[in-house]
């Protein structure tokens, strides 16, 4: 069915970052399935679910918080054994509320996924760690820090061995940083790095990603020499790799705000 293949596409498109033409695609896909197939089929469900990370992934939060929440009335009203599916747009819901600091509604709706994934799914999967990471950052926002740590160090447990896992290293640095405690923020980074040099990705974006996050993070801890350091590195590798052009333009972007005031 025509339906089917623009949902898979999307998928595919989903993956290789190119978001507007999978949103275009779910579109598409959403219209004829509601031309042709009952409310009760749960490909109508799933298309919203992915029209909704399309949206966060293109920082349209709004317009993915309703897709998520469409989707999780469908769900709630054809389809209620299929809790996981439930639980997918509820975290897609956290997220999205996240994004537009409506923290406290995302850490009731990100903890209610998480109890679903407990029930329904085994206790390693990545679905729950990335749960575990978005409620922390609900929780972090309220300034709920050792719950925040907690789950972030479950999360690692669950992603030890994943390509995540220096990012969630990193998270826990901030959880330090928004504290005070620099020293601490600043062993988490240099952890994290440690851990990325080894394991850097494809064509280094991870690498790269990390030096700039760790970069820009040292900028605002006052650490300017080594700042640019990281920062000068993270733009050789996305130029010598032909990195996606807005990944090159934040690292020179941050990299010019560590010149300026090094040289003020």
């Amino acid at each position: 069915e025509k339906a089917d293949v623009l949902y898979l596409l999307a998928v595919i498109r989903i993956e290789d970052l190119k978001y507007g033409e999978a949103s275009e695609q779910l579109r598409r896909a959403l219209q004829i399935y509601q031309k042709t197939v009952p409310d009760t089929d749960s490909r109508i469900a799933t298309t919203l679910y992915e029209l909704g990370i399309a949206h966060v992934k293109q920082h349209k939060y709004v317009q993915a918080e309703q897709y998520f929440q469409r989707a999780l009335w469908l769900y709630e009203a054809s389809d209620p054994k299929n809790e996981v599916g439930m639980a997918n747009a509820l975290y897609g819901k956290g997220l999205a509320l996240n994004e537009t600091s409506q923290h406290s509604k995302a850490a009731q709706e990100l903890a209610l996924a998480l109890k679903i994934y407990g029930r329904q799914m085994p206790p390693d999967n990545l679905r729950t760690a990335d749960t575990l990471i978005a409620l922390s950052e609900s929780l972090q926002s309220q300034r709920r820090y050792a719950e925040a740590k907690d789950l972030l160090q479950q999360a690692l447990k669950l992603k030890a061995k994943d390509q995540d896992a220096p990012n969630i290293i990193l998270r826990l640095g901030m959880n330090c940083f928004y504290q005070g405690l620099f020293d601490c923020a600043k062993e988490e980074f240099q952890r994290a790095l440690t851990i990325r040099e080894k394991s850097p990705g494809p064509d280094q974006i991870d690498l790269a990603e990390t030096l700039t996050w760790v970069g820009g993070n040292y900028f605002s801890l006052g650490e300017y020499p080594d700042a640019e350091r990281l920062l000068r590195r993270a733009i050789e590798i996305r130029t010598r790799f032909h990195h996606p052009p807005a990944l090159t333009a934040s690292s020179i972007g941050s990299l010019s705000n560590v010149v300026r005031l090094r040289g003020s």
